[in-house]
């Protein structure tokens, strides 16, 4: 089985950037790490 992070799910939706895009993966992993 491949190891998958919720960082290796960074889409940059349509009307953002990168920057913005790292940042909401950012707090999807800090959201994840809770439960």
């Amino acid at each position: 089985m491949t190891a998958l992070s919720v960082l290796d799910l960074s889409p940059i939706v349509e009307g953002s950037d990168a920057s913005q895009s790292l940042a909401n993966s950012l707090d999807l992993a800090r959201h994840a790490e809770r439960l």
